[in-house]
C-alpha cells in the first residue's frame, strides 16, 4: 500500500536581522519582571556574591521552561494555557 505523496510549498524568506532583533528586546524586557531587577541587587547586598549561584540556577529553568513552553506552542499551533485547560478543568480559573 503506497502512501499519499506529501505535499510540499516554498518556505517564505527569513525577515531580516533588523526586524528580528526589535521585537526579540521587547520581549526580552517583558520576560525580565521587576522582580528580578529589585530581588537580586538586594540579595547581592546582603549575601554578598555567593549567592550568584542562585540567580543561575533561576536563570537557567527559567530558559528551560521557556524553551518548553514555545516548542510546546509550535508543535501544536496553540498556547500551553490552552492546552493545560484541556487537561485540567479549574485550572483555566488560575490563569
Amino acid at each position: 500500500m503506497n502512501p499519499a505523496p506529501l505535499k510540499t510549498e516554498r518556505l517564505p524568506e527569513a525577515p531580516s536581522l533588523k526586524k528580528l532583533i526589535g521585537p526579540s528586546f521587547i520581549i526580552l524586557g517583558l520576560g525580565l519582571g521587576s522582580g528580578e531587577v529589585i530581588l537580586w541587587p538586594y540579595l547581592t547586598s546582603n549575601y554578598g556574591m555567593g549567592i550568584i549561584w542562585g540567580a543561575l540556577l533561576g536563570l537557567t529553568f527559567q530558559f528551560i521552561m521557556n524553551m518548553e513552553i514555545e516548542r510546546y506552542a509550535l508543535v501544536h499551533g496553540e498556547s500551553v494555557f490552552v492546552g493545560f485547560a484541556r487537561k485540567v478543568r479549574w485550572l483555566p480559573f488560575w490563569f
